[in-house]
């Protein structure tokens, strides 16, 4: 059942969200806010319970590919891009398994790129887990430099990093 917290997260979403397109002067068309609201519906849910739900990433599949449909690009790319991305992830996840002897990226943050790498295709992404990797670098350097028990879990959800990541890359410009 949703609290004030979750309903304070949602709205702090939609903020930082719409403070983006703002600030980089995107047009909101219904692809813009198809794509935000399924960012944020991942962002919130991966941050509140360290999940991405299946359902989201199937609804960032079709709506991207679909998108590049409706605009006449071709969707065979995208598509490609999805699986690469997809199986680019999760090989790093079984490797960061063997290594670490525990999970190091969730099998949710797979399914996420394949669904960003649809709307993105095959070279943006790798912008976006470049600004997501620093940001949850930059975020856990400067909780545990706030308060020394503030990460106590090792566990961080990447997701919320990936999808702000893939919207302000999306927004730019830089995908396709």
């Amino acid at each position: 059942m949703p609290t004030i917290k979750h309903v304070w997260l949602l709205l702090v979403h939609i903020a930082v969200y719409g403070g983006f397109a703002n600030w980089l002067g995107a047009p909101l068309n219904w692809f813009a806010l198809t794509y935000a609201i399924l960012l944020i519906w991942v962002s919130c849910t991966d941050f509140i319970i360290f999940e991405v739900p299946d359902s989201a990433v199937i609804a960032l599949i079709i709506s991207g590919t679909g998108a590049h449909w409706w605009l006449g690009d071709p969707v065979f790319q995208f598509v490609l891009a999805a699986v690469v991305w997809g199986a680019g992830f999760w090989i790093v996840a079984i490797l960061a398994r063997r290594v670490l002897g525990e999970n190091g990226l969730g099998l949710g943050d797979v399914k996420l790129m394949a669904g960003i790498a649809a709307w993105l295709g095959l070279a943006a992404p790798i912008y976006v887990v470049l600004c997501a990797s620093v940001a949850g670098i930059a975020v856990i350097v400067l909780t545990q430099m706030r308060n020394k028990e503030a990460l106590s879990r090792k566990a961080v959800a990447f997701g919320p990093f990936l999808c702000l990541s893939a919207w302000v890359i999306w927004l730019s410009g830089a995908g396709v």
